[in-house]
C-alpha cells in the first residue's frame, strides 16, 4: 500500500497503515453522526436505497473484507460465507448486493446501527506482530 495521505509511492508501516485505518473509521463514524438516526430511513437516498440501507452495504462488504485478512494472517481461518453459498462474489455482485438490501431491509436502524457499531469496534483488526 503506498501513503495515500502524502501522495507518495513509498510503501507505507504497518504503524501508518492502522492509524490510516483508524482515521477512516473516525470519519466515517462521525459522517453517520451527522446525517443523524432521524435521516437514516429516509426511502431512495440513493437508487431506491437509504442511508440504512448503504451502510448495511458497505459493513457485509467490509466484513468479507475483513475475513480475507484473517485468513490471510491465518490459514487455517474458518472463511465463513456471508451470502448464500451459491452466489459467487466474482460473478455474482449485483445478486449479492440484492442480498444484503433484501436480508437488511427490514430492520430497524438501531439494529443495523448496533451490527455496523460493532463490527467498526472490531476494525481495524488488533495488532499482531
Amino acid at each position: 500500500m503506498t501513503n495515500q495521505s502524502e501522495n507518495s509511492t513509498e510503501p507505507i508501516s504497518k504503524k501508518q497503515l492502522l492509524a490510516e485505518l483508524q482515521s477512516e473509521q473516525a470519519a466515517w463514524l462521525a459522517l453517520l453522526d451527522k446525517i443523524g438516526e432521524e435521516n437514516m430511513t429516509q426511502p431512495e437516498v440513493a437508487g431506491g436505497w437509504s442511508i440504512k440501507d448503504i451502510v448495511a452495504h458497505i459493513t457485509g462488504w467490509r466484513r468479507r473484507t475483513v475475513n480475507r485478512f484473517r485468513a490471510a494472517l491465518d490459514p487455517s481461518t474458518d472463511m465463513i460465507a456471508l451470502w448464500p453459498a451459491e452466489l459467487h462474489e466474482d460473478d455474482e455482485v449485483d445478486e449479492i448486493n440484492a442480498w444484503i438490501y433484501k436480508a437488511n431491509r427490514d430492520r430497524p436502524w438501531p439494529t443495523s446501527s448496533t451490527i455496523h457499531t460493532r463490527f467498526s469496534n472490531n476494525w481495524p483488526p488488533p495488532s499482531t506482530p
